[in-house]
């Protein structure tokens, strides 16, 4: 059974013992009914203990804790109301928050639709890498690379393009921004490791060439 633990403090001193124990009652009615609604999405409140305390006019928070005294979410935040005899409560609305499946999720419960609704956080967005322009020495050389005329041997420049470019990102890179460095007009991504081979053979030690080594894209 679902136990409601409301401290003495809530209610007036001026009370009288009668009322005071039909607040209490009531209070732990309350307390019960708010539980209840959430039941569907944590089972285990219904052996655990439900904590309440008065937050503000027609307002009470309650914390929850599982059959195990472990605290399940946040507290709940319930909103009730009495009917005009002030003879019966509603709900009216109700603010939890969890995890489920290892993802925070707000639950809501609202009178006027009669729905408790649930919505789990949106991943975190991971910025992507930034992407980089090549360096001006790594362009440069692309650019003397690409200058020279089909008709002639460009290896020496093409070999300038790897020690003046820091890896083999920025040279890919640089390769897509001067295409005629091997007389193309564009290149495919799936032809990186083909080119990046190709220039290595001209110098292995290059810092292009050791990045090519450490991705696996050298022979």
């Amino acid at each position: 059974m679902l136990a409601a633990i409301v401290g003495a403090s809530i209610w007036s001193e001026q009370l009288s013992q009668r009322e005071e124990a039909t607040a209490a009652a009531t209070a732990e009615a309350i307390a019960d009914a708010c539980a209840q609604y959430l039941k569907a999405h944590e089972p285990s409140i219904a052996e655990g203990v439900i904590t309440s305390h008065i937050e503000g006019l027609k307002q009470m928070d309650i914390s929850i804790e599982n059959s195990a005294g472990q605290r399940i979410g946040t507290d709940a935040t319930c909103d009730y109301s009495f009917n005009t005899g002030e003879t019966e409560f509603f709900i009216d609305s109700i603010e939890w928050r969890r995890q489920i499946d290892g993802v925070p999720s707000d639950i809501n419960y609202s009178r006027t639709t009669n729905l408790i609704t649930v919505t789990a956080d949106e991943p975190e967005e991971r910025e992507s890498p930034t992407t980089t322009s090549p360096s001006q020495s790594c362009s440069d050389a692309f650019r003397a690379a690409a200058a020279v005329p089909l008709s002639q041997d460009n290896n020496a420049e093409i070999r300038e393009t790897i020690f003046a470019c820091s890896n083999v990102d920025e040279w890919w890179k640089g390769l897509q921004r001067y295409p005629d460095t091997f007389g193309m007009t564009y290149y495919l991504d799936s032809e990186k490791g083909l080119y990046v081979r190709t220039a290595c053979t001209l110098g292995e030690r290059s810092p292009v060439c050791k990045d090519a080594d450490r991705l696996g894209l050298t022979f």
